[in-house]
């Protein structure tokens, strides 16, 4: 039975890394049977729900996912206790009972002298450096069986910005599916609060759209579970009296969030209570949302002398490129520095194909070429992704880019995925990978040939898929172009690159006759 780590990220640079540092190492030495998924949400306010799911995404097949905050402490027994509850029940459990946050100075503390709390940290001391005691938590540590993830198809990514989720997965693995829980503490480090939650300089109920958002979607859950199961978020036993009051209480907060809601421009969702499985149908559809674009870009050019034996390379690579590349694709470009000398002979290889040709009016080489080909990219590219190759390529294999797609959409460190192609010149024709030692690519997620191996070298204007946003850092204007751009991306200690499979090329290089030479 695999069972893998989940945890939901956003890199801040500051605290909260600090802190994750701290309980991964932890996480890392008292289970090192149980590998880590990170999954990072990059995009506007952080929506912990779609990180979830990212980091069960790059998973991968499990059986049991355990969530965990990266901000968390929990006794190695608790989890090993849940992990085995979940297993025999096949419910989701909750690995502890008790929130318990550590004051501000001592998280900062354990993070900065990586102290070791050891498998079971000592309540007394815990007891010294607690500020807040919650007597239930249902976020933290949830361990899940993969059955019910499936069916409930992982968290409502609905929830954007800070509050609620929790709460909605609580109510609906209450009600429709049943859950365990382990008695124990969570212990949670002190970060900085979000500001995701108000207006600033306004009160509560003038919250930001998001929170007001949050707040609605969350009490529909916590009604639902109420008004259709007759269960709650309690630990202890609650009669029907009590129940009806907790319906009217939320209902009568809903009711000033309205007023909010109104103000935001929101839907009136006064008139709404669906059930838990009306949520959770609505969760999945959301979650399908758009499917992702691609932009395919061939870039082609050289000196008008080499146009008799490059014009041959691009006719063969765009019916190879045409034949074997399949996906999202929106828009196909071929991207010209020949000038005008050749257009008209560029659109009768193009248009068969499906392409259109644009490019600068004159031949400018390849460095201010590139440079306008990424202007191109940011101000004219219609897909989110944007597949760039260039025109002496042949592709050996089908390539189908959704699943490269999956793959950056789950890492956003995960710059660019390139194609391998065949060794061609002949200082790649040594070990390794393209003449590269082969201990400096780490293989991900290797299975039947799929996956990537991860790198921290180059960046490679070969055949690769990357997300547009890259294009958000400026073609260098020097030679070694290709050089200097993965240089500065490199700057990010995150940031790498990889060639898509298990090291089998998927290309091969056609081109004997050089586009130029200042690359």
């Amino acid at each position: 039975m695999r069972t893998v780590f989940l945890v939901p990220r956003r890199k801040d640079n500051g605290p909260r890394d600090a802190l994750w540092a701290y309980c991964r190492a932890r996480w890392e030495t008292y289970f090192p049977d149980i590998p880590i998924y990170e999954g990072h949400h990059t995009e506007g306010p952080f929506n912990r729900s779609a990180a979830i799911n990212l980091a069960a995404k790059a998973a991968g097949d499990w059986d049991l996912g355990i969530v965990i905050d990266s901000d968390v402490l929990l006794a190695v027994s608790q989890v090993r206790a849940a992990i085995e509850r979940a297993q025999t029940t096949g419910k989701v459990t909750w690995a502890h009972r008790r929130w318990r946050g550590i004051r501000e100075d001592m998280s900062v503390r354990l993070a900065a002298d990586q102290r070791d709390l050891g498998p079971e940290p000592s309540r007394d001391e815990l007891d010294l450096w607690v500020e807040r005691t919650n007597p239930i938590s249902w976020s933290c540590c949830i361990v899940i069986p993969r059955p019910i993830w499936d069916d409930l198809g992982g968290f409502d990514e609905r929830f954007l910005g800070w509050g609620f989720e929790d709460m909605a997965f609580q109510s609906i693995v209450v009600g429709l599916y049943g859950h365990e829980r382990v008695e124990g503490d969570v212990i949670h480090l002190w970060h900085p609060r979000s500001e995701e939650r108000i207006v600033k300089g306004e009160g509560r109920i003038t919250a930001s759209p998001e929170y007001v958002t949050n707040a609605r979607l969350g009490r529909r859950y916590m009604v639902a579970v109420r008004r259709d199961h007759g269960l709650t978020d309690r630990h202890t036993p609650t009669d029907a009296a009590e129940m009806e009051r907790d319906i009217a209480n939320l209902k009568l907060d809903d009711a000033k969030y309205n007023a909010a809601a109104q103000r935001h421009g929101l839907p009136d969702w006064s008139d709404w209570w669906p059930t838990l499985e009306e949520l959770r149908e609505g969760a999945k559809a959301h979650k399908a949302g758009p499917e992702p674009t691609v932009t395919l870009i061939l870039r082609t050019g050289g000196e008008p002398e080499t146009w008799r034996e490059r014009s041959e390379y691009l006719r063969r690579s765009i019916a190879s490129l045409a034949e074997h590349v399949t996906g999202p694709i929106v828009q196909r470009v071929v991207y010209s520095d020949w000038g005008p000398e050749f257009r008209v002979e560029l659109d009768a290889i193009a248009t068969p194909h499906g392409f259109y040709v644009v490019g600068p009016e004159r031949h400018v080489g390849y460095v201010a070429s590139a440079q306008q080909l990424w202007r191109y990219i940011k101000g004219r590219a219609k897909g989110e992704y944007v597949f760039a190759v260039e025109d002496d390529f042949l592709y050996e294999r089908d390539v189908d880019l959704a699943p490269m797609i999956e793959a950056l959409q789950a890492d956003p460190g995960l710059r660019q995925i390139a194609l391998l192609r065949a060794a061609f010149y002949e200082r790649e024709r040594a070990a390794g990978i393209l003449g590269w030692p082969s201990d400096e690519f780490t293989p991900k997620d290797i299975t039947n040939g799929h996956g990537r191996l991860e790198h921290r070298l180059f960046w490679t204007m070969n055949p690769s898929l990357f997300h547009r946003s890259v294009t958000s850092h400026d073609w260098p204007a020097r030679e070694s172009s290709e050089r200097v751009f993965g240089d500065l991306l490199l700057r990010d200690p995150s940031a790498k690159f990889a060639f898509w499979g298990d090291g089998q090329p998927w290309i091969s290089h056609i081109g004997a006759v050089r586009a130029g030479s200042a690359y």
